[in-house]
């Protein structure tokens, strides 16, 4: 696998971590727009930069990406499939950051992963190009793979698109078994509750209400907000819907987190935590005082049964004689 600019970027530091965080995450949809998914993979950019690369092609002859993208078309008209509406399938798979770090710039280790995802997949027989992205829109640093699949396979039937969401993932989990991985569901659910935890003190923390507030303290446990809305019919955000919770990796809709801190439910839910937070506060404030009684009464009670001291013994006998 040559290396860009980009690509010196996410592989210059490798370093040994343990399996705790290393998954794989697999995506699959059957789409229509072959052509311009194609131009998209090719000419990826961020902040201006290239980070698109040729990284292999299978059953495929053409020397650029239209005439490979024209060789698919022509196989699919030639099979008697022409109708087919959506044609292709548009694929992603995305190591987790430790296991990039760990495979570097191994195509070797690459090839083999992902060719055992398109084969549970069931998406291997057929004509296929991947392209290798250094970095995504969200996370300059997460390389993955793209693949725009024929979904005419070189046997000439239909390959099924039923659920090919839920297989990509399945096959995803079942390669990062084989390695000996956690899975993304794994992961996703230990991530959740952190992130569920960090939202909470959060929100706890607000001595008043308002949306602005909770981001910012949110930002403090080192959480982000990202915001979705409704548009107006000029295209313009109107309406707040919701958000995602990110923490610098993971960008998760709040609803999956914690339904108590969607849009409708987090005033409220901030209202019992306050509640909550003002019982405690009263609660530890009537301890403090308990404790401070207590040792009072203690000091009081010591100080009643201190010893006598040497001048009050040699009287006694004084009081005695007369």
């Amino acid at each position: 696998m040559a290396k860009g600019e980009a690509g010196e970027r996410a592989y210059n530091h490798v370093t040994k971590k343990s399996l705790e965080n290393m998954s794989i995450i697999g995506k699959a949809e059957s789409i229509s727009y072959g052509k311009a998914a194609v131009k998209y993979a090719e000419e990826k950019k961020i902040n201006g930069v290239e980070i698109a690369e040729d990284f292999e092609l299978h059953a495929l002859s053409g020397q650029t990406s239209e005439e490979c993208f024209n060789e698919m078309r022509n196989w699919k008209n030639g099979t008697g499939h022409g109708n087919i509406k959506r044609d292709f399938l548009w694929l992603s798979f995305s190591p987790s950051k430790e296991l990039i770090e760990q495979w570097g710039n191994d195509t070797g280790k690459w090839k083999e992963a992902h060719n055992k995802w398109l084969q549970y997949l069931g998406v291997d027989n057929s004509q296929r190009m991947t392209i290798l992205h250094y970095g995504s829109t969200n996370d300059a640093e997460r390389t993955h793979l793209h693949d725009i699949i024929n979904r005419i396979d070189l046997d000439g039937n239909v390959i099924d698109d039923g659920q090919i969401g839920l297989r990509a993932k399945a096959a995803a989990e079942k390669v990062a078994r084989e390695y000996g991985l956690k899975t993304a569901e794994d992961i996703g659910k230990e991530q959740r509750g952190i992130i569920k935890q960090k939202a909470r003190n959060a929100l706890r923390g607000l001595k008043a209400w308002s949306f602005d507030g909770f981001e910012t303290a949110c930002e403090e446990q080192g959480l982000k907000i990202d915001r979705y809305y409704q548009h107006d019919q000029d295209g313009n955000p109107s309406v707040l819907q919701g958000y995602f919770l990110m923490d610098g990796t993971h960008r998760i809709k709040v609803s999956q987190i914690d339904r108590n801190l969607t849009l409708s439910r987090i005033e409220g839910e901030w209202k019992k935590l306050r509640q909550g937070g003002i019982k405690q506060e009263q609660l530890k404030q009537k301890q403090d005082e308990q404790r401070r009684i207590q040792e009072e009464t203690r000091r009081s009670e010591s100080q009643r049964t201190e010893p006598r001291t040497e001048q009050q013994e040699d009287r006694e006998p004084e009081r005695e004689r007369w």
